[in-house]
């Protein structure tokens, strides 16, 4: 379908410019937070976000095993259909490890930004505060910069594919089996608009 084709292209175009400063930034990331002792509280958070992220790819692999049919609900496979079920695999991985790179930076600038928050609301030093502050706007600016074009990826598209998914079942037409097809598509959506919200939880 054409919104799944729309998000693996657009989100891998806008991805891969940008892999090796966000390995830089999940580094840099790592070691502020070993310094300040925030690893166990990330660590937490990134295990609840594991569970989801993996089972929306379990269940992109089964509504896309009931559209190519592969349980006779829509006829016998073809060279087409395990094609189409391998491309969704890898797209559907992509989405799912994209959005857990982007989970697992947004709860470690949001674990950052409470520590400093709660340590200045029991009294801390203000001197020392504003050093730590400037320290952690670096950290910030360096990582929304290295992500910022990987998030502009991610809203094209999802921007693009709504329409297209609705083009999809235009031409698919008004019955129960044209779904299948087009819910892959919709569920990776899904795992975008989940980072999108939790990214704007950190303002």
């Amino acid at each position: 379908p054409l919104a799944l084709s729309v998000v693996g292209t657009v989100a891998l175009s806008c991805v891969l410019p940008q892999a090796d400063d966000v390995g830089k930034t999940m580094s840099m990331l790592t070691a502020y937070m070993h310094n300040h002792e925030l690893m166990e509280r990330l660590r937490s958070r990134t295990v609840r976000d594991a569970w989801p992220t993996v089972f929306t790819w379990v269940l992109l692999l089964f509504t896309t095993c009931l559209g190519v049919g592969l349980d006779g609900y829509a006829g016998p496979p073809d060279v087409f259909a395990y094609t189409y079920l391998v491309s969704i695999v890898l797209v559907g991985f992509f989405a799912a490890s994209l959005t857990f790179c982007m989970l697992h930076i947004a709860r470690a600038l949001s674990a950052m930004i409470d520590r400093f928050c709660c340590e200045l609301a029991a009294g801390g030093d203000i001197a020392q505060a504003m050093r730590d502050w400037n320290v952690l706007q670096a950290v910030m600016l360096k990582a929304s910069s290295s992500i910022e074009w990987i998030f502009v990826g991610m809203l094209l598209a999802v921007g693009f594919a709504v329409p297209l998914t609705l083009a999809d079942l235009l031409t698919l037409g008004a019955r129960w089996s044209a779904l299948p097809p087009v819910v892959p598509g919709m569920i990776i959506m899904s795992l975008f608009v989940r980072a999108f919200l939790v990214a704007a939880s950190i303002t």
